[in-house]
């Protein structure tokens, strides 16, 4: 997994993830950015069901274009925690599934290989309240097990 001190917009990737919440909010963060850029990621979540507790650990996503495809990856059940660590939005196990549904759909549905999939740095960490080194760990091991995608933190 390769490190990038760079915004994620300006960088080259096939894929980009994000962490979203169930509300169709993306009224913060790195959502609201995608909102602007890429306003087709938000119309995919908002086709999505409203608040449904279905969706943890599986993804909407749009192609913004032939090269970019962005990804809403349904891995926290509410919209912040307040600063508090015994309120954490952030799911694991739901940011686990959800990582390696996409890469089953990148496998099977994307002629691209080896495929870059850009994930911003402490996805999951911030407004949800996860903790990095657990995500970060998470990302690794989903990594290992399919060659052919190569992730790509950002971190401004």
């Amino acid at each position: 997994m390769q490190l990038i001190n760079k915004n994620i917009f300006d960088g080259e990737w096939h894929g980009m993830v994000h962490c979203a919440n169930l509300y169709h909010t993306f009224g913060a963060g790195i959502a609201k950015q995608i909102k602007i850029k890429y306003p087709e990621a938000y119309k995919a979540d908002c086709e999505s069901t409203h608040g449904d507790k279905l969706k943890l650990g599986f993804f909407t996503f749009s192609d913004e274009d032939e090269n970019k495809t962005i990804y809403n990856l349904y891995g926290q059940i509410g919209i912040g925690n307040n600063g508090n660590p015994l309120k954490r939005n952030c799911q694991y196990d739901f940011i686990h599934d959800g990582i390696w549904r996409i890469c089953e759909f990148i496998l099977d549905s994307k002629d691209d290989k080896p495929y870059c999939l850009a994930i911003p740095h402490g996805m999951g960490c911030g407004l949800a309240g996860g903790e990095w080194s657990i995500v970060h760990s998470i990302l690794e091991y989903i990594e290992n097990q399919f060659a052919d995608i190569h992730f790509v933190i950002y971190k401004l």
